[in-house]
């Protein structure tokens, strides 16, 4: 019962952190700067979807299928990433003034963490699931 209510707890408490960092401070944000460009309603899905596969994960702490989760809410961070950065290229109407920013460069940088965090969980899935192997040939 204990670990019940740490699960759900640690499976909310993801979901709000998440949902509360890729839809309502871009929310904000797209206020303050007048980013007329950005679609609120695709940014609220694909945050509310990063937030379900977060909550998920931390609901199923300790298990295989938490990584699995995790992979998948990375997965679609990279998807969000390139969505808002619109592959590199960006344009900002602030108080009248319009530029036009091209930022390849600061792209793979904000995409390098991800990336890195998405390898990382698969090599702890594949060692996990190599010594899973291990032992059941060890009791054979």
């Amino acid at each position: 019962m204990k670990d019940m209510v740490i699960r759900i707890l640690s499976g909310s408490f993801k979901f709000a952190l998440n949902f509360l960092v890729w839809f309502v401070v871009p929310k904000f944000l797209a206020e303050i700067l007048r980013l007329t460009w950005l679609d609120l309603s695709a940014v609220f899905y694909i945050a509310l979807v990063i937030s379900l596969l977060a909550g998920l994960s931390g609901f199923y702490r300790k298990r295989p299928i938490s990584i699995v989760f995790s992979m998948a809410s990375d997965i679609t961070i990279l998807a969000y990433i390139l969505y808002l950065s619109g592959g590199g290229a960006l344009s900002v109407d602030v108080m009248g003034f319009h530029a036009e920013l091209e930022f390849g460069n600061l792209l793979l940088i904000l995409l390098l963490p991800v990336v890195v965090s998405l390898v990382g969980k698969v090599w702890k899935l594949a060692t996990m699931e190599a010594e899973r192997r291990v032992e059941m040939m060890e009791e054979i």
